[in-house]
């Protein structure tokens, strides 16, 4: 190529500009300076040479970049193709054309590009074809009734990254068994968004809006990170078993869950009303509410089901609505933790409704403004649980269960009323508007009632009450029937309805020992012979021991002086 004269124009100026910068040094040099001004001949020769130099490298670059596309591994494709041959193949641009896979060990780059057919499949990969194949990265659209991208028959095979535009389409990923399904996006299908057969994943998909189901899966499989939502037919339809899942988001589906028996299930609920036939552990997604009435918000028809809260809560419809969380009888082992209940009001319902089921495990919830607001069922555990303004019973327990911890304020009947063979530790009742804490044949240690509208601790028959308070109760601080202990506890001004005591009992075989009552109505009250009463302390009373005859009582003594050692006392 020949310089033209801009180009040593260009050159010159350059040298110009590159000497010119060098005067600005020393303007008295030592001695003569050399000569060092070039003819034009040697800076045209100068110019050509760097032209020459700039000229090879871009020749240089430019046939490295033909070399690297001869080296392209790939073939290209475009319009209906069929793939006969293994290998790696790349889509040119958009197309209308069927693409058909009839080899093994394929794969295929859309390349971001459009595949969308008028009838028929996008892509078909027939019967005894399609092992080992990956197809990535694109967006497929088949015939109304087709199937986007049709794996079906295929082993081994990933699918990822792809966009499927349902068109009523029949289905929108088919995949066989021991694939994968990673990072696509499936909407409007009007059977499956994404069917698969055994020990497949299906993971991060996104699979809305279709007419049946969203996913589908036989055994063995990993469902994992998807959301699916708004279907005609099931979320999640899981046929076989082995099978593991885990956090999906499954909501607004005609049946968010169909899934057989045998499968590890990670749920996590974002909806209520909620029906869970298996054993799972659930998780809440955030706090979930509910404007149906006469349903549950979650019915749990399963053994070893866990539902985590979350520290959300679950919210009823108020009046006429069913239980919060429900298990009926003949179910067992329910854990439930970490949560709040409010606005489940129907009649005979509560928060957590439990009663009928055995040993469940209620820890760290609340149930406020509920019909009833826990009711626990046979041997079960119900620890740090709080119930607030129910409009009947705060906590509830049947027989067998252990209590602890658990506090029961302002609900409009009993605060907490447990049957037979329960266990009482560290709980408290105040201001319900009937007894604190009613159990019947149960045991009470370090529990505290105050400020109830009828008595502290109601303890019935057979009770144990040891280390407990009752404090300012209308009716009494503890009030018991027959065979009952209750010893070591201190009642203080309880009898504002004028005829309340610190400890009363109208029944036999009961022993009161060790006690303190102080400023009540009645110290300690005992209508009925049969009873034992020793070593208690009273003072304050309006009259501290109204004792009926029959009973064995210590001598009752002003001072300690000459006493015995089980002598009551009177200051």
């Amino acid at each position: 190529m020949k310089t033209n004269k801009r180009t040593v124009l260009m050159v010159m100026t350059g040298i110009v500009l590159t000497t010119g910068s060098a005067w600005a040094g020393d303007l008295n040099p030592p001695g003569a300076p050399g000569s060092t001004m070039k003819t034009l001949t040697e800076v045209y020769d100068r110019a050509q040479t760097a032209q020459n130099s700039a000229e090879t490298a871009e020749t240089a670059a430019y046939a490295a970049q033909i070399a690297a596309e001869a080296a392209e591994p790939r073939t290209p494709i475009s319009g209906a193709v069929t793939i006969t041959q293994p290998g790696s193949y790349y889509l040119t641009g958009n197309s209308t054309g069927r693409i058909t896979i009839q080899a093994d060990n394929v794969t295929l780059d859309l390349m971001g590009f459009r595949l969308a057919v008028g009838t028929g499949d996008a892509i078909s990969i027939p019967s005894g074809y399609g092992v080992n194949t990956l197809i990535r990265n694109g967006t497929l659209r088949s015939g109304s009734g087709s199937v986007a991208l049709d794996g079906r028959y295929a082993d081994d095979c990933i699918f990822e990254d792809l966009r499927i535009e349902g068109n009523n389409a029949f289905c929108g990923i088919y995949a066989d068994n021991r694939c994968v399904v990673r990072d696509c996006a499936v909407r409007d299908c009007n059977n499956r968004g994404i069917s698969v057969g055994d020990s497949t994943e299906v993971r991060d998909c996104r699979v809305n809006g279709g007419t049946l189901d969203g996913i589908q899966a036989g055994s063995n499989c990993r469902i994992v990170g998807n959301v699916v939502e708004d279907h005609g037919g099931d979320g999640l339809y899981i046929t076989g078993s082995g099978n593991y899942l885990d956090g999906n988001i499954v909501k607004g589906n005609a049946d968010n869950y169909d899934i057989a028996a045998n499968n590890q299930l990670n749920l996590l609920l974002c909806e209520i009303p909620e029906t869970l036939d298996w054993p799972c552990s659930v998780k809440l997604a955030g706090t979930l509410s509910t404007s149906q009435t006469t349903v549950n918000g979650i019915t749990v028809n399963a053994n070893d089901v866990t539902i985590d809260m979350g520290g959300h809560t679950l919210v009823g419809p108020g009046e006429s609505s069913g239980n919060g969380i429900f298990q009926g009888s003949g179910y067992r082992t329910l854990r439930v933790f970490n949560g709040k209940v409010t606005g489940w009001g129907g009649t005979g319902m509560g928060g957590i409704n439990t009663f009928n089921s055995k040993s469940t495990i209620l820890s760290d919830l609340q149930a406020t403004a509920n019909q009833d607001g826990i009711l626990s069922g046979i041997n079960s555990t119900v620890s740090d649980c709080t119930a607030l303004q129910n409009d009947f019973n705060g906590i509830r327990a049947n027989s067998g269960s252990t209590l602890s911890g658990c506090t029961a304020n302002e609900n409009a009947i009993e605060g907490i009323y447990a049957n037979s063979g329960c266990t009482l530790s560290d709980c408290s009742a105040n201001g319900n508007t009937h007894n604190g804490i009613r159990a019947n044949g149960s045991t009470l240690s370090g529990c505290v009632a105050t400020d109830n509208g009828a008595s502290g601790i109601l303890g019935a028959y057979g009770g144990k009450i040891t280390d407990c308070m009752a404090l300012s109760n209308t009716g009494n601080g503890i009030e018991i029937v027959q065979d009952c202990f209750v010893a070591d506890c201190t009642c203080r001004g309880n009898g504002a309805d004028g005829a309340g005591a610190g400890i009363y009992s109208y029944g036999y075989g009961n022993r009161i020992d060790g006690n303190n009552v102080t400023d009540n109505e009645l110290g300690i009250d005992m209508d009925y012979s049969g009873n034992i009463i020793v070593r208690n302390t009273a003072t304050g009373n309006g009259t501290d021991y109204d004792i009926a005859a029959g009973n064995d009582t210590g001598t009752i003594r002003t001072t300690p002086v000459s006493a015995g050692a089980w002598d009551n006392f009177s200051f």
